[in-house]
């Protein structure tokens, strides 16, 4: 077996089936096999699966474990060389899974590997970031919103315009597929993360272990509707918790893997940038004449503040 594709569901049936089919439609010229792991849907997504497509291989979860703990429930089971994480939000558009098949097999010391992502209506889409620093929290929280296209928020500028594979530090969980015997060394995705961060987290461990992580534009682009179904299902459509909870996910990082001395230089930098948000939420809120704006905006940036506190305790 070449590969083998984890997707994990939640309450996603037409999402989930539009995935499933594009997998099947495009993925040609390698043995591969298909898990996908039900978080006890409720709206038929598993009898979709059963009925449309006997030769996926289910896992159904009678509570919602949630999406590392769900991937790693699909890592065991996996017979493929290669372990494809895919999110049932996603429709692939080529023999993607077979083009970082091909990468990973010409690239020995590549552990991971990410591909072109794009949103529904053609747009180009960031399928890979930076780890966390104290300079892009700080850009993060308050001058992303003026000018993103900047190594400063966390990003790769230009990397659409990018022609050869390059090492980045990790790739979106959307769509990255890794050495098997990596991931086992690595044992999955960490079950603490609840929302975000999966992904980061991992190919940090996958760096630690010796092994590179790539983001490589050949092949065709993957599309993503980009957590629409999670917003839904685990936030009840709240972007705000959606968004503390983003930056949560950010602080359990650095908590696990930075030294005391860099923990505390990013607390330093997010109680900075709060203090910035607080002039330009302030000088906006002044200039609009709405000061509701201004208390709805400086209390999600008192949450991160708190969750950021959590740093150094």
């Amino acid at each position: 077996m070449d590969v083998s594709i984890i997707i994990v569901n939640l309450n996603s049936r037409q999402l989930l089936q539009e995935c499933l089919s594009s997998v099947y439609q495009h993925t040609h010229g390698i043995a591969f096999e298909v898990i996908v792991v039900d978080n006890a849907s409720s709206d038929g997504s598993v009898e979709m699966v059963n009925t449309q497509f006997p030769q996926v291989r289910l896992i159904e979860n009678t509570v919602n474990n949630r999406y590392a703990i769900a991937n790693n429930q699909g890592l065991e089971i996996v017979q493929g060389k290669y372990v494809l994480y895919l999110n049932g939000d996603t429709v692939l558009t080529g023999n993607s899974v077979k083009v970082m098949r091909d990468f990973l097999e010409k690239t020995p010391d590549a552990g991971g590997v990410g591909g072109p992502m794009m949103y529904p209506d053609g747009r180009y889409q960031e399928a890979c970031f930076r780890f966390p620093s104290a300079v892009n929290v700080f850009y993060l929280l308050c001058l992303a919103r003026f000018y993103w296209n900047t190594p400063l928020a966390a990003n790769y500028p230009q990397l659409q315009h990018q022609q050869k594979p390059r090492t980045v530090d990790f790739v979106v969980g959307a769509c990255f597929m890794a050495r098997r015997r990596v991931l086992e060394h690595c044992h999955g995705m960490d079950p603490d993360y609840y929302f975000y961060g999966e992904d980061s987290d991992l190919c940090y461990r996958i760096w630690k272990a010796g092994w590179k992580v790539y983001y490589s534009p050949q092949g065709p682009p993957v599309i993503h509707y980009g957590g629409i179904s999670s917003t839904i299902n685990l936030f009840d459509n709240n972007q705000r918790t959606k968004h503390l909870w983003g930056w949560k996910s950010r602080f359990l990082f650095i908590k696990k893997h930075y030294p005391g001395w860099r923990r505390f230089g990013i607390v330093l930098s997010t109680f900075g940038a709060f203090g910035v948000n607080t002039v330009l939420y302030g000088l906006a809120a002044f200039r609009r004449r709405e000061w509701n704006y201004f208390r709805v905006n400086i209390g999600i940036h008192a949450e991160i503040v708190r969750a950021a506190g959590h740093l150094i305790k």
